[in-house]
């Protein structure tokens, strides 16, 4: 449990470190004027996730990281798009040129979880609405 605990520490602070280091657009096409970013969705998330995932989806560890894996590449999707800096792993549409990357973030978990998650669908609607 501890180790679970570390690791995904760690993944959310490689996440928070990308997200604030600079570098090229992906595509010149994709730049967007600077927006004020706060890495804290995601953490928000990340801890959702688990507690959707882990405390009331009772998946064993194994699975459990399957799908915080999901969660994880979908947030770094939608963050990416919107941020240009990096490429997506798959293909996004463009967004509106000021989108917002904490709620894309937002958006992206909660989507995820909700499908492969509908007994927590309830929990997820509130949280999706506090963030």
């Amino acid at each position: 449990m501890r180790r679970r605990i570390l690791v995904r520490a760690t993944v959310v602070l490689v996440a928070a470190l990308l997200l604030a280091t600079p570098g090229a657009p992906a595509s010149p096409a994709q730049a967007t004027p600077a927006v004020a970013r706060d890495p804290a969705v995601i953490t928000t998330w990340d801890a959702i996730a688990v507690r959707t995932i882990v405390v009331q989806g009772l998946k064993p560890p194994p699975v459990a990281q399957l799908y915080l894996g999901f969660v994880s590449a979908a947030i770094y999707n939608a963050v990416v798009t919107i941020d240009g800096r990096f490429a997506p792993y798959t293909t996004q549409p463009r967004p509106p040129a000021h989108a917002s990357p904490e709620a894309a973030a937002a958006t992206a978990a909660y989507r995820v979880l909700a499908v492969y998650f509908p007994a927590s669908a309830e929990q997820l609607t509130a949280d999706y609405q506090a963030s």
